[in-house]
C-alpha cells in the first residue's frame, strides 16, 4: 500500500530517484507503479490538506490510524508539498 509504506526510510527521495532510475532503464512496469503510487501519495496529501482546520474526531479508526502512519512515510518532494 503506497499509502503506508515506509519506504522514506531507503531514501527521503524513494520514489523520484525510482523513478528516474526505472525510466532510464526503459522498466516500463516499474515507471508504471512508482507513478501510480506517486498519484495515489499525492492524492492523499491533498486530502489531507483540505481537511487542515477541520474538527478531528478522537477515535482512531483503521483509516485515522493509517492517515497518522501516512504523514510520517512523507518523502522530502512531499513535505514540502504538505
Amino acid at each position: 500500500d503506497p499509502i503506508t509504506c515506509t519506504l522514506n526510510t531507503k531514501s527521503i527521495y524513494f520514489y523520484e530517484v525510482g523513478l528516474r532510475i526505472a525510466h532510464l532503464l526503459k522498466l516500463e512496469a516499474l515507471v508504471q507503479d512508482l507513478f501510480r503510487a506517486v498519484q495515489q501519495r499525492t492524492a492523499e496529501i491533498v486530502d489531507l490538506s483540505g481537511t487542515m482546520g477541520e474538527p478531528t474526531n478522537l477515535t482512531l479508526t483503521r483509516y485515522n490510524e493509517a492517515r497518522v502512519v501516512f504523514r510520517t512515510t512523507f518523502t522530502h518532494v512531499e513535505q514540502e508539498i504538505y
